[in-house]
């Protein structure tokens, strides 16, 4: 079980009952739980040591935004279902600390259906054994300490003062049986070293309490001197971290090189060449000093903070010359408009000043002096005023004639685009043409017409009563009042039901033929898409995965189909979370794009209508 308590499983191997399953396959398919409500910058990696404590982790998936940025649920698969039933036990609930400044978060662990039905006929067909609560005791201390190194990583005893002691210490029998081809190869060497901490852990705890006092009493220099030296402790934590990652890397790098070799072999016909021995872990290359996850980060921040500086330089660099020549226009238009209020407040002063001390026996005025000048001048004077006034019309001419080819060409614009739209409806069946005839096919109508225009002949009685007419004609009057009322909307609406029941018939159920459909995205607005597909991409996640913590899931394929998206690019993307169930969800929810798509092709409104409804089709 990855922990070294192995209990066993004679009924599990050898399923006599036909409700396990009874195979592999089974079992390989009711070992995978799914993980919600992961806390913001919790790695891969502490996920993944974090399944592995409960017991034996086969993989662990987790999905990534366009922009790489991990989402917050994934799913793990067990090797055991014993691994599985600690998980839902000891993770589900558990409060995860956000590491990039937020509320910490509970962590949602879920089984489905099928998960849950053979997790129940394991149990009824095993024996409990003393060992599963030794185990689950020790898969919880794995599981609080690892969470606890989240944020003190000298939490964890120190590698130093355990190999001081190590001589002292005592390991049980039942805490020695694991073996390492029982743990997964890419978590083989993190797992073992945690492990072998808390078994040192455990073994001093079941020390007597006399060697526990003599020990303490030859280290307690030791202890003090590493309890004092916080720094000291973290500096180590984040080293064995960094010989950790720096594993993992080298054995991903090496599993990579195998592959390009096996290619190469085989193009060569050397493709059945076994692979030769590789180390599994060793010193880093080099004596450059690793780099601490606070420092990288920072680098990180320092590198965003430098671009986003350049780029508002770059702005500013293009922005700042515009905005000169702006306020420099600006500033010449406010000085001349003060030029000309102070040669105005100027001419105001000395006409006044003139007219106050005018006098007309003692003036000079050319108007009554020299009134031969006087006309030359006003001459000159008038024709400069009709030459700028001549101006002014033409500008105004000018502006006038700009403005009118404007409004043509919009108003061409806008026919051209009314033409167009007359032409896509009349193609959708929205439009018919002016000139084409309309015919009508209502029967009830034009036999009810016949029957009050031309009524038919009824043989005339003879007057042999007094009073005989006046009842004939009564009764004459109640008949032509009984007139059949038609109901043109029910008739109306049975059209529209054909329509859309053809409609939906015409839908493909294979994924090839439903994959090379035309979709016509004008059809999938945000409205029918948030009322339409977001119901229904809910309602399958719940059937598939029961019920969900957090709509992260939801809003990715939301978002996949207002993207305007192939369906490939989606069963692609949830096929790592949801295996073959992928492509059954995006088979139900691309057969709704395609019904709106045809419904808004044949210029009918799908309502509430869902493609594979298990009633009758409604009118919108």
């Amino acid at each position: 079980m990855g922990l070294g308590l192995r209990a066993p499983m004679p009924n599990y191997q050898q399923p006599q009952a036909p409700a396990a399953g009874g195979g592999g396959p089974v079992l390989n398919k009711a070992t995978t739980l799914f993980v919600g409500s992961i806390s913001p910058g919790i790695s891969d990696s502490f996920l993944t040591s974090l399944f592995a404590a409960c017991g034996p982790l086969r993989s662990f998936k987790r999905l990534q935004t366009p922009a790489g940025k991990p989402q917050a649920f994934g799913f793990a698969e067990f090797e055991e279902p014993d691994a599985v039933s600690r998980a839902l036990q000891l993770l589900d609930g558990r409060l995860l600390p956000s590491l990039e400044g937020g509320p910490p978060k509970k962590l949602s662990v879920k089984a489905d259906q099928k998960t849950q039905g053979f997790l129940k006929t394991y149990e009824e067909q095993r024996m409990q054994s003393s060992d599963d609560e030794v185990a689950k005791m020790t898969s919880e201390t794995l599981i609080g300490s690892l969470i606890a190194a989240l944020t003190d990583p000298s939490a964890l005893p120190q590698q130093d003062q355990l190999n001081n002691q190590k001589d002292d210490i005592v390991i049980p029998p039942h805490l020695q049986d694991l073996q390492e081809q029982d743990l997964p190869e890419e978590q083989r060497g993190l797992v073992l070293s945690e492990i072998s901490l808390f078994r040192e852990r455990s073994a001093r705890r079941d020390r007597p309490p006399q060697v526990v006092a003599a020990q303490q009493a030859r280290g307690g220099r030791q202890w003090g001197q590493g309890q004092g030296d916080r720094d000291r402790d973290r500096e180590r934590e984040r080293e064995r971290e960094r010989e950790r990652d720096w594993e993992r890397d080298r054995e991903r790098e090496r599993e990579q090189k195998e592959r390009e070799n096996e290619k190469a072999g085989e193009s060569h016909g050397l493709g059945n060449k076994p692979v030769g021995f590789v180390k599994e872990s060793g010193a880093p290359a080099g004596n450059a000093p690793l780099k601490t996850d606070e420092e990288r980060e920072k680098e990180r921040l320092d590198a965003r903070r430098r671009e986003e500086d350049n780029s508002f330089r770059d702005r500013e660099r293009r922005y700042e010359p515009r905005e000169r020549q702006r306020i420099a226009a600006i500033e010449r238009q406010m000085q001349r408009e003060r030029g000309l209020a102070r040669a105005e407040e100027k001419d105001r002063q000395e006409l006044g000043q003139r007219l106050a001390e005018w006098d007309d026996d003692q003036s000079d005025e050319p108007f009554y002096v020299d009134r031969a000048r006087w006309r030359q001048t006003r001459a000159r004077f008038l024709a400069s005023e009709t030459a700028a006034d001549d101006q002014s019309r033409a500008l105004e001419a000018r502006q006038a004639e700009h403005l009118r080819l404007e409004s043509e060409a919009f108003l061409a614009r806008q026919m051209d685009e009314l033409r167009a739209l007359a032409e896509e409806q009349r193609k959708a069946g929205l439009l018919l043409d002016d000139g084409a005839p309309v015919q009508l096919a209502i029967s009830a109508i034009k036999k009810e017409e016949k029957k009050e225009e031309k009524p038919a002949p009824k043989p005339v009685a003879p007057k042999v009563v007094f009073g005989a007419e006046d009842d004939e004609d009564l009764g004459a009057r109640r008949r032509r009042g009984q007139l059949v009322k038609l109901d043109f909307e029910a008739a109306e609406k049975e059209r529209i039901v054909e329509r859309l029941h053809k409609v939906r018939d015409s839908v493909p159920k294979n994924a090839e033929a439903l994959w090379k459909a035309k979709v016509k995205w004008d059809a999938l607005t945000d409205a029918v898409v948030d009322n339409k597909i977001l119901p229904l991409a809910t309602k399958k996640l719940v059937e598939y995965l029961g019920e969900l913590d957090d709509d992260d899931m939801v809003v990715f394929i939301v978002d996949h189909v207002k993207g305007r998206k192939p369906p490939q690019e989606l069963v692609e993307a949830l096929e790592p979370v949801l295996v073959e169930e992928a492509t059954d969800l995006v088979l139900a929810i691309w057969r709704q794009v395609v019904f709106e798509s045809g419904c808004y092709g044949e210029g009918l409104e799908s309502g509430q209508n869902f493609v594979d409804q298990d009633g009758p089709m409604a009118p919108a």
